[in-house]
């Protein structure tokens, strides 16, 4: 089984822009390892 590599990143909630940004480059938020605080994201390569 081949699987695609990941990206992953954590940033604060509360960094509206850093989201943002990570979003428009594709990142998206993984709700089960993102906490109150911190969200977690991660993309494809």
């Amino acid at each position: 089984m081949i699987v695609a590599p990941t990206v992953t990143l954590r940033a604060y909630r509360d960094n509206v822009v850093a989201l943002n940004l990570y979003a428009s480059l594709g990142f998206v938020e993984v709700s089960a390892d993102s906490t109150e605080e911190v969200v977690f994201m991660q993309t494809r390569v």
